[in-house]
Formats: structure tokens, sequence, C-alpha cells
């Protein structure tokens, strides 16, 4: 449990600040790039994403991140306790935890976006 912990809690932290770093680059360059290649005024830009995006959209995407973190870390960290035959297991192992992060990420991503807005 105190190995677990530490390790989900910060995955938790750092999934949820790459989304919200994520957004805003993507929301500034998408603003950028709309000004300098369709000649779309900024202001106009900012104003459609007010109109046709809503608060529950952004929580809903902190909300997965803090999901997908929490899945890797468990996994990822249950996996590594369990490891023996050394180097060998470590790869079998290190393996083992990215095939069970993808699938439950996958499983994760499907039910949450049937039970979130």
């Amino acid at each position: 449990f105190f190995v677990i912990l530490p390790r989900a809690l910060a995955m938790i932290c750092a999934a949820v600040c790459l989304v919200i770093v994520g957004d805003v680059a993507s929301l500034l360059t998408g603003a950028a790039f709309a000004q300098l290649l369709l000649d779309v005024d900024v202001g106009l830009f900012f104003r459609s994403f007010a109109g046709l995006l809503h608060p529950a959209d952004f929580w809903a995407g902190v909300i997965k991140a803090a999901a997908f973190g929490t899945a890797v870390a468990i996994i990822s960290t249950v996996s590594g306790l369990f490891t023996t035959a050394g180097a060998r297991g470590v790869g079998h192992a290190s393996a083992r935890s990215v095939v069970f992060s993808a699938f439950a990420l996958l499983a994760l991503d499907y039910l949450l976006t049937l039970v979130l807005p």
C-alpha cells in the first residue's frame, strides 16, 4: 500500500497536469494558426469555442486523465513488485504491464465515455 499510493498520486497529478497543459497549448496553437493561415480573428476563434464547448467537456478530460493515471500506476507498480528471474523477468514484467495498461486504458475510456456527459 505504501509503495503503490505515492506512485499513484504522482501519476494522477502528472496526467492531470499534462491534460491541462495540452488543452491550453492546443487552443493557443489553433488560434495562432487560424489567425496566420486562415485570417480568422483570434477573438472570434475563442468566442466560437465558448459556444461549442462546455466546462463539462474539460472536466471529463481531467477525470479521464486521473483514471488513466491511476490505472497505469497501479498496474505498473504491481507488475514490478512481483517481478522475478532477474533482467529477463524485468523485461517480461515491463511488456506485461504495457499490455495490461493498454487494455485498461481502452476499457476505462469506453466506460467513462458511457458515464460522463
